[in-house]
């Protein structure tokens, strides 16, 4: 299908005579020519549509990323991405959603995996009506300070879309995860808010020292959306709405490999920077390198994914003086990775019934060896009774 339409040409300098295994060299863009994006696993996007931003200037984050993408190595030698340029600009922002959802959903069908630069975050709704397109569970996750669920009398922004997104019908979204929020910068009635979804919101100082808790939540995550704002203002300084706690540099691209390791992923939105504030680029390598990781972490996926009849599995019951009698915890043992399982409530005393595999860690493993049951055990349940 020609998309070509939809599209401008990018206008950042490529570097000259490249060397054979960089972005400049090996990824096709358009520049005079649309590429073939059918050859590809992975796209770029870029989006100037910033009017649901509280600032001018993000609509040029996506030409300072590229600026710093294209002077790196490519993360895999097989890697196969094209950067299709930029979305085009639309008369208003409902036209600019729409036009993302077509785009989106056309390569989401084709197998694509679509990373989108640049514009404010409120874009992420379109990202969301494209996966909705594809009418199964969605699985949602939300790197950001903040939850974005501001109620107001403005037209939607970039701190009220997730309300849009919660509220919309028909509804496919089965979880929605908030990574990195800072308790100071949310409301009770926003936190009341995700429980009454039964979604789970993770703060930073439960991931600071162990990111590696995160990987769960990214693991079968089909739309992630990462806003600049979750790192820290030392590490982002043009980052817009950054405080001085949040991620580290090191962390955001942990959770972006995480991301590209996901057996799912359909979309990743990044963006929340202005440029004109970034004049060592600091912000916008930072923002290269955790689109790169997105990238590395693409290609190197594992062939883990539980098996229908969980033989690839090795499997850990525990036993709990508590409403539910036992937990059955499995592991891969060629990636350490671990699941748990939720039976649907239906089910309940039905054993020979098997029930939801959750992405866990061993950390819950543990827990739950305390005679407790995790969190997210209960939010599923929750969800599927609901």
């Amino acid at each position: 299908m020609d998309l070509s339409a939809f599209f401008s040409p990018i206008t950042v300098p490529i570097p000259p005579d490249p060397v054979a295994d960089s972005w400049a060299a090996g990824v096709p863009r358009y520049e005079s020519s649309f590429p073939d994006w059918q050859i590809a696993d992975l796209v770029l996007i870029g989006c100037r549509e910033a009017r649901g931003g509280a600032e001018s200037g993000l609509e040029e984050s996506a030409a300072a990323i590229r600026a710093q993408l294209y002077r790196f190595s490519l993360p895999q030698a097989r890697a196969r991405i094209v950067d299709l340029g930029d979305l085009r600009e639309r008369d208003d922002r409902e036209a600019y959603y729409e036009a993302m959802a077509y785009v989106l959903h056309t390569l989401f069908e084709a197998g694509k995996t679509v990373i989108l630069l640049g514009g404010s975050q409120d874009l992420t709704f379109g990202a969301y009506l494209a996966a909705e397109g594809l009418q199964q569970h969605l699985e949602y996750v939300h790197i950001d300070s903040r939850f974005d669920l501001e109620a107001s009398e403005r037209p939607q922004s970039e701190h009220s879309f997730n309300r849009r997104i919660f509220l919309h019908e028909p509804g496919y979204l089965f979880n929605y995860t908030n990574l990195g929020f800072q308790r100071y910068m949310v409301s009770e009635g926003q936190r009341q808010m995700l429980g009454d979804f039964h979604y789970p919101a993770i703060r930073y100082g439960e991931l600071a020292g162990q990111i590696e808790e995160a990987e769960p939540h990214l693991r079968e995550a089909h739309l992630v959306s990462f806003d600049l704002a979750a790192v820290r203002l030392a590490e982002a300084p043009a980052a817009y709405g950054a405080t001085p706690g949040g991620f580290t540099s090191e962390e955001a691209c942990r959770l972006a490999r995480y991301a590209g390791l996901g057996y799912q992923l359909k979309a990743f939105w990044l963006g929340g920077f202005r440029p004109a504030l970034d004049p060592r680029h600091q912000t916008s390598m930072l923002a290269a390198m955790i689109a790169w990781y997105v990238v590395d972490g693409y290609y190197s996926r594992r062939d883990d994914y539980p098996r229908v009849d969980r033989s690839n599995l090795r499997k850990y019951a525990v036993r709990l003086h508590a409403p539910v009698e036992a937990i059955d915890f499995f592991r891969h043992t060629g990636s350490d990775r671990w699941w748990m399982e939720v039976p649907y409530p239906h089910s309940l005393g039905q054993p020979q019934r098997p029930g939801l595999l959750v992405p866990c860690s061993e950390r819950d493993y543990e827990f739950a060896r305390t005679d407790d049951i995790p969190e997210r055990w209960w939010l599923t349940f929750h969800k599927l009774k609901g």
